[in-house]
This record gives C-alpha cells, structure tokens and sequence, in this order.
C-alpha cells in the first residue's frame, strides 16, 4: 500500500526518473536543458471549442496532478572527467501553478503546403523545444484553429512524468473539465489518494524488499539463460559495464545517422481476425503481433536468440487514475528451434510475457545493474522495441457538450537503436523505424507490410513451421 506523505520537498525521484535524468547528463552535459524525451498528443476536436473553458479545463488538470507541477533539482551534482563518470542525485518538489497558458494558432489562411504535413511540422517543432524541469509546469497547451468547427489541441509533456496511460487520463481529465465548466456543474473524476511523488518514495522503499531481491533473481536467471544460449548458437556478444563507466544512451545517435520511418494502416479485416485469433487461444493480441514479429526478425537474420524490450503499464488500483511515469520496459527473450512452428512460438512469447508481468515492478535498468550481469541488455545483437498501446479506444467517441475528440494523433515512430515497431489496433496503425545498418537496403514501410502478412500467416496456419515462412521483403 502507497502512503500518502505531508512533506512534498525534495523528494527522491522515482528510480526510472534517476536513469532519464543521468542519461541527459551524458547527452547534454546538463539534466536541465534540452531533452529527447518530450512526449505529445494531438487531438482532433470537432466542433466549436470555447476557450474559456479549455483554458479553465487545462488549468484544473494541472491542478489535480502532482506530476505535472514537480520541479527536479541536482541534491548532489554529476562528476563527469575522463577518469571518473559519479552521477548525480536529484529531487522531486510539487509546487504551485496557477496558470497554464493555452497558446492559439491559425492556420486558416496557410495554404502553402496540404494540412497533414503543416501539423506534422508544428507538432514537432513542440516536441523538440526543451523544458526547464526547475520551473514547472512541465506540460505546453497549443489550439490550432483549422475552421471555426475544427481544431488540434496539441499537448507536449516530458517522459520524466508521462507515459502512454497518462495519455488516456489527461484525456479524460481534460474533456470531463472542460464539459463541467461549459455546463455549470462539478466534474466527477475519481478521488486521487495518492501522487506520483508518493509512489517514487515507496518505490524506493522496496529496494530492500523480498519482492525486489526476487526480481532480481529472476532477472539474473533469465540474463543467464540467454547468455547460454547466445553461446550455443554463436550469437553471444558480451560488454561488460565498469562502475564508474559513463551509461551509453539508447537516445544518443553516432554522427551521421539515418533514420528510416514509416505509418500504415492496418486493414481492419486483419485486425479483426487477430483479435478473434488471440480470443481462441487465450492470448493477447500483444502477444500474437509479437510473435508474428519475432518470426519475421528470425526468418530476416537467421538469429535463433531474438530479444526484444517492450513496455510494462506498471499500474495499481492505486495508481490507475494519476498521470506520472510508471511505465517500465523490460527484455523478452526467445530461444527459436527452426522446427518451431508459430503455434509454438506463440506459446513461447506467452510464458516469457507473463513471467515477466510478474516482475515487473521495477525497471529493468536497476534490476540488470543490481544483479551484476556482464551482459548489458541495451547492447544485445538483436535489440527491437515492440510497444502495444491499447490505452485509446476510439471506437467510443469521447464526447462532451460541442467538442468531440475525433481521432488522437501520436508522435511518428523515432528510431533510437536497432528497429522500432509500434502496433496501435484501436486507431488501426502501425509505425516502425529503425536507423542503418540495421536491415540496410531495405524500406521500412516493405517491412511494415511484411509484419502484417506473417500475422496473417500466423492466423491461417499456426501449425506451420517458421522455415517455411516467406518474409516477403525482397
């Protein structure tokens, strides 16, 4: 149970915030200036939009979350030389803001270039404007005004306090607000017993606890599986990390990196016969999208050991209501026999899932340091981010008394290391990048494509052995 604490100065900061804060050290040389780690929405709002009150609505969202009003400062500042890398410390102090501006732009009268591509400018041009994390809030609010009954309201925040479920509650937060301040009544959200600043100190409570002495035994367990493995068929690569060796960010790019992205649709017949498929056999259909991509990156590089880092919710009763960074990633490993057939690996994908969902409290960055492994997970041969974000279902409008969110548009993939997939059904959408060499010479909208034809082999034939699986790239 997280405890509610009366001192909200100087707080530690989650264990998540401490490596995002000493990876801004190594690329920046400072934690309080620019940042690759903003995170935006843009919704798609139909109707008039009263100002006022959306103004009033995102002033009050601020408000009611903890998160969103922190400041971070050093309590014990970085020593970076040649000789020595000590990180730093840093704290977390909630403090008061009253006011969170709604910046207004039109773009009624540009006609110089198709609206897609406009937005698209604009909404990254936001994301990389840098946030000063000592003067809160860290949230930017911008109307862009495409007719007097069409909008985009975009919402940039950073990585430090956000993640993809706090999407869904500022959502929710926001259009109950503004509903309650154009109809004159009180909004009723749930009561919040709890901060995102309380849950980091608990956090750091159970480092001394036997749930996170088990945690990392199994993550041990399964850093020695995988060493093993990668051994049996020649795939071991190791780098040992020193203790005062400076962390090598998955963010940083080497000089003259290129990046390959790509957005398609989803047919909605696949979609529906994925999750038809995932009911039958009582998965996921995260699990099936991964399995279907970990036979493609099999059949693609004739790796037999995949290991793929995807992301965890991390969430409670307690903490399904506040905005804040809970979210943690982890590494999935699977072991493929080229006997396997995709009803097998599927089975595989499911163990390693659901064992991983029970340890997966803490991040893996902690865990894989504090067990002492010479494997440093970030540096494995095959590193790929497969992300599943069931948080916005847009099939039930969310409406409020006129301004209806018509879609939510989310950030294009960036590639930050091997390849990038991200898989979202309920807008029916997948996006991928990934940066040369990696699968170099070919388009990642062809591997896209690829992705979703092996599903749908996966569906048809699930007896299938994965050597007989076309990837269908070339």
């Amino acid at each position: 149970m997280i405890k509610r604490l009366t001192s909200r100065i100087d707080l530690p900061v989650s264990l998540s915030q401490q490596v995002a804060l000493q990876f801004e050290e190594y690329l920046q040389g400072s934690p309080l200036t620019a940042s690759p780690l903003n995170v935006g929405v843009a919704l798609a709002l139909e109707g008039p939009v009263d100002h006022s009150s959306l103004q009033q609505a995102i002033n009050q969202t601020v408000q009611r979350h903890e998160a969103l009003r922190t400041k971070f400062s050093a309590l014990q500042a970085p020593t970076i030389d040649r000789s020595a890398y000590v990180p730093g410390v840093y704290g977390q102090s909630v403090i008061e803001v009253d006011h969170v501006e709604l910046a207004t732009k039109s773009l009624r009268s540009i006609q110089m270039e198709p609206l897609d591509e406009q937005l698209g400018k604009i909404f990254f041009e936001d994301l990389a404007k840098p946030f000063d994390y000592q003067r809160p809030p860290i949230l930017r609010a911008t109307l862009l005004e495409i007719t007097k009954a069409r909008h985009f309201l975009m919402i940039t925040s950073h990585h430090l306090i956000f993640d993809s479920w706090s999407v869904r509650i500022l959502i929710r937060d926001l259009t109950g607000f503004y509903s309650s301040n154009l109809s004159k009544c009180d909004c009723s959200l749930p009561v919040l017993s709890i901060h995102f600043p309380d849950f980091a100190v608990w956090q750091r409570q159970q480092l001394n606890s036997e749930s996170f002495s088990a945690s990392v035994a199994f993550w041990r367990a399964k850093e020695q599986a995988i060493l093993e493995a990668q051994e049996r068929h020649g795939e071991l690569r190791v780098r040992s990390l020193s203790k005062n060796s400076r962390p090598r960010s998955r963010y940083s790019q080497p000089a003259g990196a290129t990046h390959h992205a790509a957005r398609l649709p989803i047919p909605s017949m696949l979609l529906s016969e994925s999750e038809s498929f995932a009911r039958r056999n009582r998965v996921t259909p995260f699990m099936l999208w991964l399995t279907a991509l970990l036979i493609l990156l099999q059949r693609l590089t004739q790796k037999r050991v995949l290991i793929v880092r995807t992301p965890f919710a991390n969430r409670s009763m307690q903490t399904e209501h506040v905005i804040g960074w809970f979210a943690n990633s982890h590494f999935l490993a699977v072991e493929i026999e080229t006997l396997d057939s995709a009803a097998r690996i599927l089975e595989k994908v499911s163990v390693a899932v659901l064992e991983a969902y029970t340890h997966q409290s803490l991040p893996s960055t902690l865990i894989h340091r504090a067990s002492g492994s010479p494997l440093v997970m970030a540096e494995a041969p095959m590193f790929f981010h497969f992300a599943v974000n069931p948080n916005l279902d847009l099939r039930n409008k969310n409406e409020t008394n006129l301004i209806k969110i018509e879609k939510v548009l989310l950030p294009g993939v960036h590639a930050v290391g091997g390849m990038h997939v991200s898989v979202d059904p309920y807008q029916g959408i997948i996006a991928a990048g990934y940066r040369k060499p990696t699968f170099a010479g070919l388009p990642v909208a062809t591997l896209t494509e690829a992705l979703q034809r092996t599903l749908a082999e996966v569906i048809s034939f699930p007896q299938r052995k994965i050597s007989d699986f076309i990837p269908g790239v070339c």
